[in-house]
């Protein structure tokens, strides 16, 4: 066989520059995803709001756990991306308390940690996270994992339109 050979990995920047990654396509009707990040540096908060955004979702941040908490029972969210061990391990009333519906309706959480644990991982699991990242993350793996996470959850007409 003659002819040119191509390394996979060249094959795969050359199809990157053609297809962009999913996460990176806006939705074409609909509202955007309303994601809350609690986290307490605001390096990591900046860096996830600008992915988020340029995914087409309308981002809000708290840096404590009872900021995250009040948020949650003022607004509506599709998805609370939370840092498990914020404020000694607060993170995870935050996440209790969303996921289960304990302030306005349940929400799906999103949990990204610091570090693999095994042990923050099944803390985040029986907390009712539905997903569990640890930095560092793969982008596209953490902004397919809050469209997915998010779009699974349809909002009543009256978190819609803002009356609830």
């Amino acid at each position: 066989m003659s002819g040119v050979r191509i390394h996979p990995m060249q094959l795969n920047q050359g199809l990157a520059e053609w297809f962009p990654p999913l996460w990176s396509l806006r939705p074409l009707t609909g509202d955007p995803l309303r994601v809350l990040v609690a986290e307490p540096r605001s390096v990591v908060c900046r860096q996830i709001g600008r992915v988020l955004r340029h995914a087409g979702m309308h981002v809000e941040f708290a840096s404590s756990a009872g900021q995250a908490l009040g948020l949650l029972e003022t607004r509506a969210f599709d998805v609370v991306v939370v840092d498990p061990k914020m404020d000694a391990w607060r993170g995870l009333d935050v996440c209790r308390s969303a996921s289960q519906g304990r302030l306005a309706r349940p929400t799906p959480v999103i949990t990204l940690a610091g570090s693999r644990s095994w042990l923050c991982a099944l803390r985040a699991r029986l907390a009712g996270a539905r997903m569990q990242f640890s930095r560092p993350v793969s982008l596209d793996r953490f902004v397919s994992g809050v469209w997915s996470t998010g779009s699974c959850w349809q909002r009543p007409a009256s978190m819609v339109s803002g009356t609830a």
